[in-house]
């Protein structure tokens, strides 16, 4: 702590004292002396009182000026005193600190004080900090700029190697499934999930699907096709809450003729998770 002690103003106030302020008796000049055996003529008289009754009152004028000035330099030293920071000179115990510092140079104390934390804080020694895994959905409005799923667990992406080649049994009304992805949504939002491969016929009678599942037996969503080439479909689920969903790649043949066949090939499922809010 640094303390600047304030001496300006005193060098100021007792310059100005020690330097003599002058006040000097007047000469008393009589206008009419007086000899011996001489006649003294009242009005001579008269005019020597006057003389020294001038010179009297102007040294009472100059006294009267003296003393104002000291009394005027007296109160601007009380009130330097007064203002002044003196020297400080309290001191405060063990465990605490100087709160304050009085004009007088006395000091007061700020006893140490103890803190306690609830969730999600937590307090070790002099470290204030996070409790491990506490910031929760419930610590979070749900109106903040970051929503809680953001921050607890993962942002929510999964997605499956492609798989090279599947053939399809001829004309199965029963899906196979190609491949199959968990993903585990932290809290409410949207799961997009999208199925891209290619889809290979043997011949132009035939239809082939190719699409997801959320149960291995049934298509959520399907793209069905008479030629072989890419096939793309996304389907968007809506979640409630946090929990883990399971996704299919599901594909079959269509062939009334049972006489062709059909395969897909590097087909992959990815599933996005986005939050209701961010």
């Amino acid at each position: 702590m640094k303390i600047t002690y304030r001496f300006a103003a005193y060098a100021v106030a007792y310059a100005m004292m020690s330097f003599p302020i002058a006040a000097h008796a007047s000469p008393v000049m009589l206008p009419n002396a007086f000899t011996q055996g001489s006649m003294i003529k009242s009005s001579e008289v008269n005019d020597n009182f006057s003389a020294v009754k001038a010179a009297v009152d102007d040294s009472q004028a100059q006294i009267d000026a003296v003393k104002g000035t000291v009394e005027d330099q007296q109160a601007h030293v009380a009130a330097l005193e007064a203002a002044k920071q003196n020297k400080v000179t309290g001191t405060c115990p063990a465990g605490s600190a100087i709160g304050a510092i009085k004009a007088d140079g006395t000091v007061t104390c700020d006893s140490d004080v103890t803190y306690t934390a609830t969730s999600p804080l937590a307090i070790a020694g002099h470290v204030i900090g996070l409790q491990a895994g506490a910031i929760m959905n419930s610590h979070i409005n749900a109106n903040a700029a970051i929503a809680a799923s953001k921050i607890f667990g993962d942002a929510g992406i999964e997605y499956s190697a492609p798989v090279a080649r599947v053939d399809l049994p001829n004309n199965s009304s029963t899906p196979t499934v190609v491949s199959s992805i968990t993903l585990t949504a932290p809290s409410a939002g949207t799961i997009l999930v999208m199925v891209n491969g290619g889809v290979h016929l043997s011949d132009t009678h035939m239809l082939a699907v190719l699409g997801i599942g959320v149960s291995p037996t049934a298509y959520a969503a399907s793209n069905s096709q008479w030629a072989s080439s890419s096939s793309t479909t996304i389907l968007p689920v809506a979640v409630t809450g946090p929990g883990a969903h399971t996704f299919h790649a599901l594909a079959n043949e269509v062939d009334p003729t049972n006489v062709g066949t059909s395969w897909v090939t590097d087909v992959q499922l990815v599933a996005l998770f986005i939050p209701k809010r961010y």
